[in-house]
């Protein structure tokens, strides 16, 4: 017993010797930006843009992928315009997952907004700041044109472009791609709020980040936000299950990547909930609360709080309640401190809380 206790505080005590000062936030933040910068599909900005691009040598002229990928321009539906964003990597492989895409976009939009000096000090010149916020707008414009086209049952939103299977037994570079790139949609009102959520969480959070860059496309992502977000509300469901329910269809459940399938509904309409809470309130409350006293009472919980649970006052944060205590009871939610394209739980209550003050 004895030996195990030396042992142990002999540990502590090394830990405590070999932790750092001062974390190396430099490298990890530029390391971030260089990988999204190589998994852009699309007309990549040139050597001269303002952020510049990574140095990502191996990716050739700056319009390689436009060409290669050309095929994409039409392959949303009615033809839409589906070039730009991100290839998905890892068990994604070359497709664009809107899952994959819109927890990117949303997570670098909390870094910045949470972590403003952060950023700041990251590079010299703003430099990272600004390549954090050009790469919220890169996958904000894919999710616009993702949810552009208006369906028969509300928006009808793209989930995914290319075929996994094809792309699995592609050994080549994905800018030497050549064939069909299907896009996979969904009427996001014959049930797939998982998706809608998901996507309305991202442009808000975007639009946020771009309110004092661009006001214009700021508003327009806004909007596009509360539009997803109440027809998730109103068409609760997976969208994986709306375009197969019986999950029979084998050559459809061959072709969707890991990284665009969900599980859950309720924490990405919470997610989006926060996210639209956030836009509505811009940081106000946020700001009051960083000034409340330690010593006064913990506050309740914003979303079990009974004025914001009576009040008609704030349609957002009443939304967020229900999809709080849906997840919860529903879907099982809250087991796991988890952040993934998959789980936004316990994130959605750490935003609401900053933004809220409570």
């Amino acid at each position: 017993m004895f030996i195990t206790f030396v042992a142990g505080a002999a540990a502590v005590f090394a830990m405590w010797g070999l932790f750092p000062a001062r974390y190396e936030y430099e490298p990890v933040v530029a390391a971030t930006q260089f990988a999204l910068d190589a998994h852009r599909v699309g007309v990549l900005p040139a050597a001269s843009s303002t952020p510049p691009p990574s140095n990502a040598r191996w990716l050739g002229a700056p319009s390689f992928r436009a060409s290669a990928l050309l095929q994409e321009a039409t392959s949303g539906p009615g033809e839409t315009d589906l070039t730009g964003g991100w290839l998905a990597g890892g068990d994604g492989g070359n497709t664009k997952s809107t899952p994959a895409t819109a927890f990117a976009v949303s997570l670098a939009a909390w870094s910045l907004v949470q972590f403003p000096a952060a950023h700041a000090n990251a590079a010299p010149g703003g430099a990272a700041t600004a390549r954090a916020a050009d790469a919220v707008r890169w996958g904000g414009d894919y999710l616009m044109k993702a949810s552009a086209t208006a369906g028969a049952n509300g928006t009808t939103l793209v989930a995914q472009v290319g075929n996994w299977t094809a792309d699995k037994l592609w050994w080549g570079r994905p800018e030497e791609i050549r064939g069909p790139r299907p896009a996979l949609t969904v009427d996001v009102g014959a049930g797939a709020a998982d998706l809608a959520a998901t996507t309305a969480a991202a442009l808000a959070a975007a639009s946020v980040v771009w309110r004092e860059r661009d006001l214009a496309w700021s508003i327009a992502a806004a909007s596009r936000a509360a539009a997803l977000f109440g027809q998730a509300r109103a068409a609760p469901g997976l969208w994986a299950r709306n375009v197969d329910p019986d999950g029979e269809n084998l050559a459809l459940q061959l072709a969707i990547a890991p990284s665009a399938r969900l599980t859950t509904q309720y924490d990405k309409v919470l997610w989006a909930a926060a996210w639209l809470v956030r836009v509505k309130e811009r940081g106000g409350r946020r700001e009051e609360g960083k000034t409340r006293a330690t010593s006064q009472p913990r506050p309740p919980h914003p979303l079990l709080s009974p004025q914001y649970r009576a009040s008609g006052n704030d349609t957002y944060l009443l939304a967020a309640s229900d999809a709080f205590v849906r997840h919860v009871y529903e879907e099982g939610g809250g087991a796991a401190l988890a952040f993934t394209p998959d789980a936004y739980f316990f994130a959605s209550n750490v935003l609401l809380a900053n933004t809220t003050g409570m």
